[in-house]
């Protein structure tokens, strides 16, 4: 008897000890041109994102704004529902932000913190695979 309650402490123990990391899928491949494609989907009671990213991106020392990314590379970031978009451009990069359907200016409050949020998990798909 003793033992059987053991292995359901054991069982029950080892449950609830399961992180948020379980749950995220990761996966890369990479283009004709040699560039890195990277995937990373999270779904769980607290988070719902989707990245896909080919290329490399480079951030801020404080990491809160995209300072460059590989030149023809892209990143599709979404969580629940807001979505950010960045890509090189001319030299430079495009960066666009809806939320719930809405654009948001990438210079307001909000759009500021969607981005350091995103560069958060775009760092870890990307330190995933180097």
């Amino acid at each position: 008897m003793k033992n059987i309650i053991l292995a359901v402490f054991l069982i029950l123990v080892l449950v609830s000890c399961n992180s948020n990391d379980s749950h995220i899928k990761y996966s890369y491949s990479f283009t004709k041109e040699g560039d890195i494609k990277r995937e990373m989907i999270t779904k769980n009671a607290t988070n719902d994102i989707e990245i896909k990213m080919e290329g490399t991106a480079s951030f801020t020392a404080d990491g809160t704004n995209f300072k460059g990314l590989t030149k023809g590379g892209f990143i599709e970031y979404r969580n629940k529902e807001t979505e950010l978009k960045v890509s090189y451009k001319n030299n430079g990069l495009a960066i666009t932000i809806e939320q719930n359907g809405r654009k948001i200016s990438n210079t307001s409050d909000t759009g500021k913190e969607i981005i350091a949020e995103a560069i958060r998990d775009i760092k870890k798909v990307q330190e995933k695979y180097k």
